[in-house]
């Protein structure tokens, strides 16, 4: 069975709050969770190793946020292509959200953010690098410009975006909240092994 996004999504009714500093509606997002709209609220998510892309239409004034990782590949698995598959849906999915509502693909540009390695250690291998390198990849073969990129290193971040203005602020997390973002992160990627991922030509359910 394909992966309904739902599953990855938090089910709790999204939380809209007003934010004092932007002076804008603003809602938070969580790993496995995409997001595109036309209004001028404020996007807000933190991340670690996971990857952050937001997306912009400056013309048509729409913007998206997608917060995702590349699901880890299972010992001894022969379809290594199935977390491509995967990373690549959320990609589509957030694009596809923002032509809904007006926004044209070939004026897409994009930043992307995270993929820190924020518990040295405690990850086998680079997943904050991989995320990044298959996110980077991906833009330049769907020919999306990367206008803005703050991403690796050992620092936990949090974002906010404006999407219908495209304009983002990175802040540093203090290392007192790594363990926190870190449990965060490591309960969905357990929520990913679960899942079956798609075979080729599949379907998702959204």
């Amino acid at each position: 069975m394909p992966i309904p996004l739902s599953f990855l999504q938090n089910s709790l009714p999204r939380e809209v709050y007003f934010d004092k500093h932007f002076g804008l509606e603003a809602t938070k997002l969580w790993p496995g969770e995409i997001l595109a709209t036309r209004e001028d609220w404020l996007l807000v998510t933190v991340t670690g190793s996971c990857v952050v892309l937001c997306l912009h239409d400056p013309v048509a004034a729409v913007g998206g946020m997608a917060h995702f990782m590349v699901p880890d590949l299972e010992a001894g698995a022969t379809d290594t292509h199935a977390p491509a598959r995967y990373a690549s849906h959320i990609m589509e999915s957030l694009i596809d959200a923002m032509l809904l509502q007006g926004a044209r693909r070939e004026r897409l540009t994009a930043l992307l953010y995270g993929g820190a390695n924020i518990l040295k250690g405690l990850y086998l291998g680079a997943p904050g690098e991989r995320n990044v390198l298959f996110t980077r990849n991906y833009l330049s073969q769907e020919g999306i410009p990367l206008h803005d990129e703050a991403a690796l290193g050992m620092t936990p971040r949090k974002i906010y975006f404006q999407p219908k203005r495209g304009r983002t602020k990175i802040r540093g997390i203090r290392e007192a909240h790594n363990r926190t973002i870190f449990e965060r992160e490591l309960e969905y990627r357990h929520r990913l092994r679960e899942l079956q991922l798609p075979h080729e030509g599949e379907v998702f359910d959204l």
